[in-house]
């Protein structure tokens, strides 16, 4: 999400079936929040990807595919599927996603970069999360 992270704060998204395209309805959202959706782009889950993380977000769909390193920190946040989904639930979703990153930099002492006037700071807007 844009003016969430702080630039302590690096995030990437993997996935176990990393899609080719985004949904365009999902796409449409994305762009709302002035991100490029061209821009993001999925990885694969490695095992390398994985021990690399200090926190890892899982959205259910990853729960029992994959083997979590039990020295990195797991959340699997169950926000609703937004592929196929009517406009109105693809911005909860987002929102939902939004509120508890933002309550995950807090729990880190992490402040929001929109807390630290660092706004600006490019950096990548999707997850799950891999934080570094």
């Amino acid at each position: 999400m844009p003016c969430t992270a702080s630039a302590r704060v690096v995030v990437h998204s993997a996935g176990t079936a990393v899609a080719g395209q985004i949904d365009p309805d999902v796409r449409a959202v994305i762009a709302e929040l002035g991100v490029d959706p061209d821009a993001q782009f999925s990885r694969p889950i490695t095992d390398e990807v994985l021990r690399a993380a200090d926190v890892i977000v899982t959205m259910g769909h990853s729960v029992g595919v994959i083997d979590m390193p039990p020295e990195v920190r797991h959340e699997d946040w169950r926000v609703g599927d937004p592929i196929g989904a009517p406009l109105a639930e693809i911005r909860r979703v987002r929102a939902d996603i939004d509120h508890r990153v933002r309550g995950l930099l807090t729990e880190l002492g992490v402040p929001p970069a929109d807390d630290e006037g660092a706004a600006d700071t490019p950096r990548q807007r999707d997850l799950p999360t891999g934080q570094r």
